[in-house]
């Protein structure tokens, strides 16, 4: 079994658990390569709308990243000189979840029709409307003066926002991953609350994470479930899908 996660602090919390209680190593990639070349004995940590392209893998309906309330893997900032919002600026750890969804976001909540654009250097365009994706967001305190995307995905779906998924071409080799993970969540819990992770970030992202960390779900139940296949409804009605097909859950 390989295991392949992206790189973010949510996966260094859930990989050290991994390493530590189950003694399961893994590698990491960027999280726009993870969908690409998965053999029979791999099990990657994908953004969830990878789906949308990669119908043929399996998904865990018990393992994944979701997040309710504060936390969130992005954060929206709003430009301080633009009067009108007519586009945003992803960078970091951008993949499918994130452009599909802002669009989304934005057309919902702010009855807006954003056009999106890539940059490789967030600090170069400080100055205008961005979503950025990743630990950038926790150096320097960024996140202090964002908005999580988190909040607006739970408020336009009313359920958890689920941001990563397991998937496998092996469905087996998926459900053998979710029994010898079990109570993972109880362990990520622990680790943070009793501070045995190394925070490799500020003592205000600390805080967050002590405070918060009952909003980020690795274990999901039947509501994360929905939540992902309301992220595929979304997606149909404003047209990214031609079709709403069903996933391959374990």
């Amino acid at each position: 079994m390989n295991l392949i996660l992206p790189k973010n602090i949510f996966t260094d919390i859930l990989g050290s658990t991994l390493k530590n209680s189950y003694q399961k190593d893994y590698t990491l990639k960027p999280s726009a390569l993870l969908s690409k070349d998965l053999t029979d004995k791999d099990i990657a940590l994908i953004p969830a709308l990878d789906i949308i392209q990669h119908k043929e893998l399996f998904v865990s309906s018990k393992r994944g990243i979701s997040f309710e309330g504060t936390l969130s893997n992005s954060y929206i900032y709003f430009s301080k000189t633009e009067n009108v919002l007519k586009n945003i600026i992803l960078s970091g750890d951008v993949s499918a979840v994130e452009a599909i969804l802002t669009k989304i976001v934005f057309s919902e909540l702010y009855e807006q029709e954003v056009s999106i654009s890539l940059t490789n250097n967030s600090k170069e365009n400080i100055n205008q409307n961005m979503l950025l994706i990743g630990d950038a967001n926790f150096e320097s305190n960024n996140f202090l003066s964002g908005i999580p995307l988190t909040d607006e995905v739970n408020e336009l779906t009313n359920l958890p926002f689920v941001n990563f998924i397991f998937a496998s071409k092996n469905k087996e080799l998926l459900k053998q991953f979710e029994e010898e993970t079990a109570d993972i969540e109880k362990q990520v819990y622990a680790s943070i609350e009793n501070s045995t992770w190394d925070c490799p970030y500020s003592d205000e992202v600390k805080t967050l994470f002590q405070e918060n960390y009952t909003n980020l779900i690795y274990e999901f139940d039947s509501s994360d479930v929905s939540a992902m296949d309301e992220l595929l409804r979304l997606t149909f009605y404003h047209g990214i899908i031609k079709e709403i097909f069903e996933i391959k859950y374990t």
